[in-house]
């Protein structure tokens, strides 16, 4: 030890004040300064390289007073603790906890004191190193973008970062206080967690959490021990992929709507030439035939269902095709209010009872309004029909405008609910648990949306009812 070093101690008794005096007084590389009052050390510590500090216990002094100091001090610079021999087995634990060394003053002898005071030195160098690099580490923990938290065997979670925190809502006090398997959304995929995790590793695992709103969240997890060799804590970094998921599903949406586009042009053209064809031989029939009532009544009869058939594929184009949009900017409540008033007849059939809940501030879009109409009407009409039998139908049309820059509608009912594994199918063509249904409404209503650069999504639970939300740029 040959760099000079700054050494302030802290006495209590006279006795340790000359000792140390003694001691060290042959080492001219080791400048002392002495003072009996810890707030004056505290004052002028970050003159100092490290701090001797004698420790009498005696009645003033508690054991809370003294690690208190210690921890204080340790934050910038090493101390020693000099130690009283009666000393008690816990309260020597306590400190040793804080301190970066002890001696026993009994046992102080001017070269140990000198080898400690060494090693303190080059000790407290490498905790400030590793400490620099926990700091470091932390810091990547608690700044990732990715969420990431700790757990340990019994699947408690132990701390979490704030990206953790924001993804799945909880407080960071409520996340630690949660076990993990609160988190899965199926008991099947926590087996599944928990036998690749028995296995050793867990790599792009793929499954669905919960956060605190119940809403189900797409993400990717890898989970690596934190101590290779000694099993018991791991991190776990998530990766929400809802986004990427959700691109893919608005994908094959539209992959469908294509498909049933090109399938609706063809039956257009293999049924619409016969179609012509029938009302041109009804036209000839009409004119040969004359007066005669009973041939007339059926000929009509003809024409009306060949007119039915002619909209019908009217309405499969108009549903599977990019909609023609003529934009004005409209307040949302205004459509919402227009839709519910094409709907009265059926909300009294039903006996529904309407809760409107719109945002004061008036939320504008740039839509096509007749288009828009009829897709809000679709989705009102469908709630009505849901909630047919149900002794108390309740129907919830909310609006509001989102951080985001969108006007966010909502239309809830209290009916029968869908199935999880229809949802999927709701927008596809074709597609209708109705008796009378064809399976165009919904096509065509989120035609009319997603033209409109805006979002539709379905939440349903059976028995207990369905919520449509939609979204839409603001104009």
């Amino acid at each position: 030890m040959n760099q000079d070093r700054n050494i302030l101690c802290v006495y209590e008794t006279e006795h340790f004040k000359h000792k140390i005096q003694l001691f060290l007084s042959n080492h001219s590389n080791l400048s002392l300064t002495f003072t009996s009052e810890e707030i004056e050390a505290k004052e002028v510590i970050e003159n100092y390289d490290l701090v001797l500090h004698e420790f009498t216990f005696s009645d003033e002094q508690s054991i809370e007073q003294c690690t208190a100091f210690i921890k204080e001090v340790t934050l910038e610079i090493p101390l020693i603790a000099i130690l009283p021999f009666h000393l008690s087995e816990s309260n020597l634990l306590i400190v040793r906890r804080v301190a970066t060394d002890d001696i026993y003053l009994n046992s102080l002898t001017a070269p140990l004191l000198y080898k400690t005071i060494h090693y303190t030195l080059e000790h407290y160098k490498f905790l400030s190193i590793e400490r620099a690099k926990h700091r470091q580490l932390e810091s990547l923990f608690h700044r990732s973008l990715d969420p990431i938290f700790i757990f340990n065997d019994n699947f408690d979670i132990i701390k979490t970062n704030l990206a953790m925190v924001k993804l799945l809502g909880f407080s960071p006090v409520k996340l630690q206080t949660l076990r993990l398997e609160k988190l899965f959304d199926k008991k099947k995929e926590l087996e599944r967690f928990r036998e690749q995790l028995h296995n050793g590793s867990v790599r792009e695992f793929e499954t669905v959490l919960c956060a605190k709103n119940k809403k189900p969240i797409n993400v990717l997890v890898n989970v690596i021990p934190l101590d290779e060799e000694i099993k018991g804590d791991y991190q776990c970094i998530v990766h929400d992929i809802s986004q990427i998921k959700r691109a893919k599903y608005l994908e094959m949406r539209h992959q469908k709507l294509m498909v049933a586009a090109n399938l609706a042009r063809k039956i257009a053209h293999e049924v619409r030439n016969p179609l012509n064809n029938i009302n041109l031989a009804i036209e000839q029939l009409n004119t040969e035939v004359g007066e005669n009532d009973d041939v007339g009544l059926y000929l009509d009869l003809i024409k009306r269902n060949s007119g039915r058939i002619n909209q019908l594929i009217t309405d499969i184009l108009s549903s599977s095709s990019e909609p023609d949009l003529s934009k004005v900017k409209v307040p949302i409540n205004e459509i919402l209010d227009i839709s519910l008033q094409n709907a009265t007849d059926r909300i009294n059939l039903v006996g529904v009872e309407l809760v409107k809940k719109y945002d004061e501030d008036e939320c504008d879009i740039l839509v096509d309004k007749k288009q828009m109409i009829l897709a809000m009407t679709n989705l009102i009409i469908n709630a009505i029909e849901a909630m047919e039998g149900i002794e108390t139908p309740k129907l919830m049309i909310n609006s509001k405008t989102s951080k985001e820059g969108f006007c966010e509608i909502e239309i809830k009912d209290n009916g029968k609910g869908i199935e999880k594994s229809k949802i999927e199918n709701l927008f596809d063509p074709f597609y209708s648990d109705k008796k009378s249904g064809v399976g165009f409404g919904l096509t065509a209503t989120q035609n009319i949306i997603t033209g409109h650069k805006g979002e539709i999504d379905v939440e349903s639970k059976v028995g207990k009812g369905t919520s449509f939300l939609i979204k839409l740029p603001l104009g």
